[in-house]
């Protein structure tokens, strides 16, 4: 057998090991916010997982911290720590800053797709909508430049950014629920409703159903309903 590859499952075997270990353990509160605010990866995600309330600014902070520069693990366990915790009315002060805000725009775009759909499900609890509108717009219009970039040969690179244009839409359609989308945010939906990518274009549909009176919107949700692909036509039935 491969001397690396017996490494690795001797590597794996005493991983297991040491996370049944920490998982037998009973943390107190202190104990499990200092390891989480720690470089221990194995022995942080358990403590994420027992986390069950915050008691602090600084306890939430030391939480948003592993949500971004983080491995995938421990990113999508805070995630759905995060979206549990505010969940509970008495702990949704705790993630309104704008810093907290601007690290939940990070997260959409994680190459994991359950984090991404943990940020939207969250962003759902931000109560200043209008700021993270305002913060991810050109977000989107630096990243559809970058698409429009793409050499044809570096499909994969495409599918990369498109994959972050889906999620940053999706976010779109959650945080302008009884906002007004302004002339930059219609120019967006104009591109992104000619986008090659029928995903793309479906996002961008979802978003118009919500403003279907808007004047000026009138143009994108005719080009949209004549659109020949289903889940584009699915939001725009009514």
């Amino acid at each position: 057998m491969d001397e690396n590859l017996v490494q690795k499952q001797k590597q794996d075997i005493e991983l297991t090991k040491k996370a049944y270990s920490y998982s037998q353990k009973e943390y107190s509160h202190d104990e499990i916010m200092k390891i989480i605010s720690s470089d221990e990866e194995i022995e942080k995600q358990i403590c994420i997982i027992n986390l069950n309330f915050l008691v602090s600014q600084e306890e939430a902070d030391s939480l948003i911290f592993n949500l971004t520069n983080h491995p995938t693990p421990v990113r999508e366990l805070t995630s759905f720590k995060i979206l549990e915790l505010l969940n509970k009315r008495e702990f949704r002060d705790y993630f309104q800053s704008e810093s907290t805000l601007n690290t939940f725009l990070d997260g959409i775009i994680d190459i994991n797709p359950s984090v991404s759909r943990n940020m939207v499900e969250i962003l759902k609890f931000v109560e200043n909508k209008k700021y993270c509108l305002s913060a991810l717009k050109p977000r989107i219009k630096n990243l559809i430049e970058e698409i429009k970039e793409v050499p044809k040969n570096k499909s994969y690179l495409a599918n990369k950014k498109n994959f972050s244009l889906y999620w940053y839409l999706e976010a779109v359609y959650v945080l302008a629920e009884g906002q007004n989308l302004d002339e930059d945010y219609i120019k967006i939906l104009d591109i992104c409703s000619r986008s090659d990518e029928y995903t793309i274009r479906e996002k961008c549909a979802k978003i118009v159903s919500k403003f279907k009176n808007h004047s000026e919107l009138k143009d994108i949700l005719q080009r949209l309903q004549n659109d020949e692909n289903f889940y584009v036509l699915q939001w725009l039935k009514n």
